[in-house]
This record gives C-alpha cells, structure tokens and sequence, in this order.
C-alpha cells in the first residue's frame, strides 16, 4: 500500500491510501525461454538450450503463466536454479511447517 497524500478532509491525521500493484517477480527460468507465438496463434515458451554439441533444444510449453513446467525441463539440461531462489524456497517451506505445529 502506497500512501498518496493527505486528504483535504478536516481531520488532519487522516491519511488517503490507494493500492498499488506488487512488482512482478520475474523467474530465472525465463533465462533459457523465450516466449513466442506458434503458427496457430497460441503462445507458448520456447527452449533456448544449446547442448555441448551445438544442438538448440527443440522442447517448448504451452505459456499459462506458471514456470513449474520450465523450471523441470531446464533441471533435466543440468541447470540448477540460483541459490537465492532455493534459499527463498526453503524459508518458506520452513514457515509453513511453522505454523502447521
């Protein structure tokens, strides 16, 4: 929440507040995808792995949003996700045991 400006009102410690939309966060898969349109008009997200012997990898998903999928197939090409992400990962996981005892 993002506060704007004092309101005109005449209480003076009344504050006029808006919402703002949070920051997307941007995934670190979206380092070996690229997103296109296919011939049919679908957009999808497109591999751009080149293995050891020069071969682009030809593998692409159906883009809804979720990077799940992306992050599964870049694992399978010996691409591990960067340690701020696992780190991120495991607070979380760690919070919600928490509060689950």
């Amino acid at each position: 929440m993002k506060i704007d400006q004092i309101s005109n009102n005449p209480n003076p410690f009344k504050l006029t507040t808006t919402m703002t939309k949070p920051q997307t966060k941007v995934s670190w898969v979206w380092e070996y995808f690229v997103r296109k349109q296919s011939e049919n008009g679908e957009i999808r997200a497109y591999c751009q792995f080149i293995s050891d012997n020069g071969e682009k990898c030809t593998k692409n998903y159906k883009y809804d949003g979720s990077t799940g999928n992306l992050s599964y197939h870049v694992v399978k090409h010996g691409i591990t996700p960067p340690t701020e992400h696992i780190i991120s990962e495991n607070k979380s996981i760690i919070n919600a045991a928490n509060l689950i005892y």
